[in-house]
């Protein structure tokens, strides 16, 4: 019985070796290596699984050793690497306090559940400005349910601008509508800006949808011993990354607050996701409770945190959730912000 208890010991060290060894990769090692590319952008809820099944092993076996290695590792992969938030206490919103400003992001599968259905998720939710990926037209698709211009008319009380397959609309006036390509990928995928008026001053909401890493490549350089096509890939995801950097403060953060919302193709603990996160603020890291998994392998059940919303740190982020909506194979994201006064948002430089 001596033998059983300490090998079940042994593995429960080795399960919290092998989650933190995990978070050292992820969040050290980054998009610089392709094991530690996959590893980041694969589901993390598959890691929580052998210190699970070894805390009910030590259950089972009255082993208290084994139970508290394994709780320890079960506790850093339900945390950091599944990404759990859990928003801080916010002090109650005035009863005079102006509205707030309600935003969503949709990776819409090339229309693959139909507008109707977007259409109403976009309904349910009521944001002021919607940005959209997967929203082009399609070839292959030519029945009057699957087009952009659909949806136009769906929604008659936004206005939409599409380039590509990224589109953009809102039910607040419109000042501008400007289209900046993003090297290396599709030119059907630009990062697509809408300058909206908002209680009298201007926001900037921009939709982009990033290249992704193709696993089936990563995995096959594995096989043939090169990093090629692994190097690749993390140059033009980063080379995209820098692009939208520069085009969206080529202004100065100062001429407008930004709102950065899409497929990003990458997790929270990816290096591009936090390159972005140190110019902004995720707005789900921030007032979001949960994981707020968005699809891979479907928005039924999904495992990964693919699309984000991305503020000025001048905007107050109220809320951020993930609604469950069926209408893609990803779940979109709405937050509600706080837009300050331009003369408050001065005051506070």
């Amino acid at each position: 019985m001596a033998r059983p208890r300490s090998r079940l010991t042994r593995f429960a060290v080795l399960c919290l070796t092998g989650a933190l060894a995990l978070w050292a990769a992820e969040w050290g090692v980054a998009e610089a290596h392709p094991g530690a590319m996959l590893l980041a952008a694969a589901p993390q809820a598959t890691f929580a699984l052998p210190s699970l099944v070894t805390l009910l092993l030590a259950g089972l076996h009255r082993n208290r050793a084994a139970a508290l290695w394994s709780l320890g590792a079960l506790a850093l992969c339900l945390g950091p690497l599944m990404g759990l938030r859990v928003p801080a206490p916010r002090p109650p919103v005035p009863p005079d306090a102006p509205p707030l400003l309600r935003v969503m992001t949709f990776n819409v599968e090339k229309w693959s559940h139909g507008v109707p259905a977007v259409a109403r998720a976009i309904e349910a939710v009521g944001p002021d400005v919607v940005s959209l990926q997967e929203a082009g037209r399609y070839h292959w698709l030519t029945g009057p349910e699957h087009n952009p211009d659909a949806l136009a008319r769906a929604l008659p009380a936004y206005r939409f601008r599409r380039d590509g397959e990224i589109m953009v609309g809102s039910r607040l006036p419109v000042r501008a509508f400007r289209a900046h390509p993003l090297p290396p990928g599709p030119v059907e995928r630009p990062a697509l800006e809408a300058v909206v008026e908002w209680q009298g001053r201007p926001v900037r909401v921009v939709s982009v949808h990033l290249i992704p890493i193709q696993f089936g490549e990563v995995l096959g350089d594995f096989r043939r011993g090169s990093l090629r096509h692994s190097r690749a890939v993390t140059a033009e995801r980063l080379a995209q990354r820098d692009a939208l950097l520069a085009a969206v403060t080529e202004e100065g953060e100062d001429a407008a607050p930004l709102i950065l919302g899409g497929d990003f193709n990458a997790q929270p603990q990816s290096r591009l996701s936090r390159r972005l996160a140190g110019r902004w603020d995720n707005a789900f890291d921030r007032a979001g409770a949960g994981y707020g998994y968005t699809t891979l392998p479907s928005a039924v059940l999904p495992t990964a945190r693919f699309d984000h919303v991305f503020v000025s740190r001048s905007l107050d982020v109220r809320r951020c959730w993930v609604p469950n909506v069926r209408a893609s194979d990803h779940r979109p994201v709405v937050a509600d912000i706080a837009v300050p006064p331009a003369e408050k948002e001065r005051e506070s430089w």
